[in-house]
């Protein structure tokens, strides 16, 4: 039995909901035969979201890692780079706000997340899910997770594929004119980039 460890966020930044968390709630124990789910929610802090998703690797010690975020994006956007910066337009749900920090000091700039990406976005649009590749994660709580699980892995030596899949707003949160998505079809498309990630 395959694990794939999938995370998500609470809502922050005064919405009542957040398209990660309801799409990760959705999303069934058991996709695909041979395959579990360990599903995850990550808190809207800096630095303890970090921990608690590498205590959960630790712990777990899953077959690949797909964290999930919200982003006012067009489509499902399977992330390709992690850095190693803070910058927070918006205080997370901690009150904190950040200005170019590190993530930390003693690691490298980045790192490229290792989920089969391509395959990813191909299956998601094969499904007719708007998808597509990202190089820029944001420098807010999305990327920091997506780094952490990366520079987590890597201190530890440990070969688990992860990355991180922004997911658009959903259609109750999404100001007039913002993309957005509902969560039957981004769980859609989730479950076909796992199918993705689990045939590579």
């Amino acid at each position: 039995m395959k694990t794939i460890l999938v995370t998500a966020f609470e809502p922050f930044g005064g919405r009542a909901r957040n398209a990660s968390e309801a799409a990760l709630r959705a999303l069934p124990g058991r996709p695909a035969a041979g395959v579990r789910l360990h599903k995850r929610m990550l808190p809207v802090e800096a630095g303890r979201a970090s921990e608690v998703l590498a205590q959960t690797i630790d712990e777990l010690v899953p077959d690949a890692i797909v964290c999930l975020g919200e982003a006012a994006r067009d489509g499902l956007c399977v992330e390709q780079v992690g850095y190693n910066e803070r910058r927070y337009p918006i205080p997370d749900n901690a009150g904190r706000t950040f200005d170019g920090d590190p993530i930390d000091p003693d690691a490298p700039p980045s790192y490229r997340a290792t989920l089969p990406a391509e395959e990813m976005v191909a299956s998601m649009q094969a499904s007719n899910i708007p998808a597509r590749l990202s190089d820029d994660a944001g420098r807010y709580l999305c990327n920091e997770v997506l780094f952490s699980a990366l520079n987590h892995l890597a201190k530890r030596g440990i070969a688990i594929p992860a990355g991180f899949i922004h997911v658009p707003l959903l259609p109750e949160m999404a100001k007039e004119g913002q993309p957005s998505l509902p969560t039957k079809e981004t769980v859609r498309g989730i479950l076909a980039a796992l199918v993705a990630l689990i045939i590579a």
